[in-house]
């Protein structure tokens, strides 16, 4: 039949709906159409089918064919209609943007399945540096993203545009046609634009705020001053050594670094100087590293070091002592010369501690010991160290009871005239007398008294003390009589002494100041600064003299003269131990006896046990000496039966340099 040759509707060509040729296809469709309607009641009216075919099979295949027909017809109009929808949302879409264009920052693109831009806003073209025209124009996205992010992106838009997700937030580094890198922050989603899915999104430049969040990030995280890791990132860094140690089982050595001395610079040359002094200590550390360890500074003069997978603990030492000599090479400080040296406290992951917290405090413990044994030391923790700890704990506890039950008495050792060979003065001493330790030295409690604050209530006892015997001993015995006693620089810091209090006790007691000495050391003036030197002022005011005992074992004591005032220099017992008439020390103490008669000060040798001792230093000019030559501590009645004798004996003229 003529009609079998015809195509069926599923292998028809396609013509592009709306076009001319769709709408002709659609007439001549119509047209067969009305042609088969003719042909059918041709069928049914004319004489019989041909031989062998029933007439009624030839009417159902016309029948069939004008329904099919007639499908596509309607399947053809409803697709174009779709099609113009399509193009009219397309167009609406271009024109939205189109008019947001005037009102926003953001850059909006679409891009197809190609991974290639097919819209750009203006400001997208800005952000980017091309020509709007040019992006537009399926321009591929591998010219703006780097390599590494393009193909992060090429998946991620793959994954929109089959609609596994459907849309995504992202942060990407980007470049601009000049090369220039910026970040961006894109929002994607898509949608169905002409029948093919497309990717929709904005683009903003986030530069300016990625600028700001790593400078909130590197504030929080590193110390301004040094730009070293501050104390919460190492923290951090010793958390993951140890989480990583324990996955390798690789130990690692923590140390704690605290310089020595760094407070007398800071307060002898000022902050600005200790700022720099810090800043070239934390340069000289870093060049004592390798590249797997971390340094830190914890704050002020602490620092930490973290020294992943060591050889061996001698390498650990090995890095230790360079940091030791580094630091303590001198260092040219606004044209002054300067020299501090640094404590070393060492223990090993998992040996010494399984946890930070552990390792934090045998560490801690370690660098005690370091500082303990003197200045530039390294010192690794062992366990003895516990036991010391717990013994020191066990005295606080026996110190803090002894305050409590007045365990304490004074000793007073003589001071005498040089020339003369009588008392004038003495220096009280506290001793502890311990129920169950017996006597035990000042050495061994004065420092916990210092740590743990006792040595304010006991520098207070002291003083009261001091002050009802020395009445006593010069209302009976010598009415000139001097006593000094021992100020701790802990009794400076926070208020703890109070010149007012202690000048008030000695109106009420009728004693005059220039009965009391108060004898200091070169620390109290270069830890405690400006409250130090009022407290000195007011002791002045009152008539109070001033000792700086240990002199010539400080850190730049003239300077110290020439700011703070000082009545008596005390010469230390390590320069008088070893006198004699050929010994260095000889000419020493003869150049600070000099010093300080040019300065106006008096001075006192201490540690005098031989007759040749005391012979160099009367020939020297010194005014007076205290020692075993002259007299052990003694105790508050065996000075007054001393001082009783020498008022039985007839007094030599008084010196006139006296």
């Amino acid at each position: 039949m003529p009609r079998s040759s015809t195509a069926s509707p599923g292998s028809r060509p396609a013509a592009h709906p709306g076009s001319a040729a769709g709408c002709l296809g659609t007439i001549l469709l119509l047209a067969v159409g009305a042609l088969g309607n003719g042909l059918l009641l041709s069928g049914l009216t004319a004489g019989p089918a041909p031989a062998g075919q029933p007439a009624w099979l030839a009417g159902a295949g016309l029948l069939m064919l004008d329904v099919l027909l007639l499908v596509l017809a309607l399947r053809l109009r409803r697709t174009r209609a779709q099609s113009e929808a399509a193009q009219r949302d397309l167009s609406r879409t271009r024109a939205m943007f189109d008019g947001l264009n005037g009102n926003t920052v953001i850059g909006i693109y679409m891009v197809d399945e190609a991974v290639s831009f097919t819209y750009a806003n203006p400001q997208l073209a800005r952000m980017l540096g091309y020509d709007r025209d040019v992006l537009a124009d399926h321009f591929p996205l591998d010219r703006v993203f780097p390599p590494d992010t393009y193909r992060q992106i090429r998946v991620r838009a793959g994954q929109r545009i089959s609609g596994e997700v459907s849309r995504a937030r992202y942060e990407y580094p980007a470049l601009r046609s000049d090369g220039a890198p910026i970040d961006v922050e894109i929002y994607a989603s898509q949608i169905i634009l002409d029948g093919r899915p497309t990717i929709i999104g904005m683009m903003l430049d986030i530069s300016e705020r990625k600028r700001a969040e790593a400078a909130v990030w590197h504030q929080a995280h590193f110390d301004a001053l040094t730009q070293l890791p501050n104390r919460p990132s190492f923290q951090d860094r010793l958390q993951s050594g140890i989480e990583a140690s324990r996955r390798n089982g690789q130990p690692f050595a923590l140390v704690f670094l605290d310089l020595d001395q760094f407070k007398e610079v800071n307060d002898t040359h000022g902050h600005d100087t200790g700022d720099e002094l810090l800043q070239q200590v934390a340069r000289r550390l870093q060049s004592c590293l390798r590249d797997t360890d971390h340094l830190a500074r914890l704050g002020g003069d602490e620092f930490t070091l973290i020294l992943s997978d060591p050889a061996d603990e001698d390498a650990v030492n090995r890095i230790c002592q360079r940091v030791l000599q580094s630091v303590a090479q001198p260092y040219s400080l606004n044209g002054q010369a300067v020299q501090i040296s640094v404590s070393a406290g060492v223990t090993y992951f998992p040996r010494d501690g399984t946890d930070a917290g552990s390792l934090l405090k045998h560490a801690d413990l370690a660098l005690y010991a370091a500082k303990g044994l003197g200045r530039n030391q390294a010192c690794a923790f062992s366990v003895s160290m516990q036991r010391d700890v717990q013994e020191r704990r066990e005295l606080l506890n026996d110190l803090q009871a002894a305050v409590r039950e007045n365990q304490f008495q004074l000793m007073y050792q003589p001071v005498v005239d040089m020339r003369t060979g009588r008392t004038l003065k003495a220096e009280a001493l506290l001793r502890w007398r311990h129920p169950v330790r017996g006597t035990v030295g000042p050495m061994d409690f004065i420092p916990l008294a210092e740590d743990s604050g006792l040595i304010v209530p006991l520098g207070d006892w002291v003083f009261r003390t001091a002050c009802r015997q020395l009445l006593q001993w010069r209302r009976d015995l010598h009415a000139d009589f001097v006593v000094s006693i021992n100020v701790s620089p802990a009794q400076f810091r926070d208020s703890g002494l109070d010149p007012a209090t202690w000048i008030a006790e000695l109106e009420a007691l009728g004693l005059p100041g220039e009965a009391l000495t108060v004898e200091i050391t070169e620390q109290v003036l270069m830890e405690a600064g400006q409250g130090a030197n009022a407290s000195l002022l007011r002791f002045r005011d009152a008539g109070i003299q001033v000792a700086l005992d240990d002199f010539g074992t400080g850190y730049s004591s003239l300077a110290y003269l020439q700011r703070f005032h000082v009545d008596f220099l005390k010469i230390d017992q390590c320069f008088v131990g070893t006198l004699n008439p050929e010994s260095s020390d000889r000419i020493l103490c003869q150049a600070m006896i000099a010093m300080a008669h040019q300065l106006g000060l008096k001075v006192i040798a201490e540690g005098i046990e031989t007759d040749e001792q005391h012979r160099i230093l009367e020939a020297m000019g010194c005014d007076y000496g205290q020692g075993y030559r002259y007299a052990r501590p003694l105790t508050a009645d065996e000075l007054g039966a001393r001082l009783r004798r020498e008022s039985l004996t007839p007094r030599l003229p008084t010196p006139p340099w006296c």
